[in-house]
């Protein structure tokens, strides 16, 4: 699967609350000030760092064949992960759009 340029993809905006205590909020307020980033920004990588972690470390392959297929065996799930991991890497090419 050949990539577009950055202009050409389509964006999604993610609105959900986020839940926070004080002491969480301070936390984050001093991280985003450390890296000099916008809170949207470092929540924004965060999550793209967690996917990526999702789709090459965790079971994501196998969960997604069986619930595809529940009939048939989850280690054929294997011939998929050369595609996801493809897709993993360019996972973070995305710069922050505000």
């Amino acid at each position: 699967m050949a990539s577009r340029p950055i202009q050409q993809q389509s964006f999604t905006t993610i609105n959900e609350p986020i839940k926070l205590t004080k002491k969480q909020n301070e936390i984050l307020t001093m991280v985003c000030d450390l890296y000099e980033m916008a809170v949207g920004e470092y929540i924004k990588d965060a999550l793209i760092e967690a996917l990526k972690e999702e789709l090459t470390d965790g079971d994501f392959c196998v969960l997604l064949a069986s619930k595809l297929d529940d009939g048939k065996k989850a280690d054929k799930s294997k011939a998929g992960d050369k595609a996801v991991s493809d897709q993993v890497n360019e996972i973070g090419n995305y710069p922050f759009v505000e």
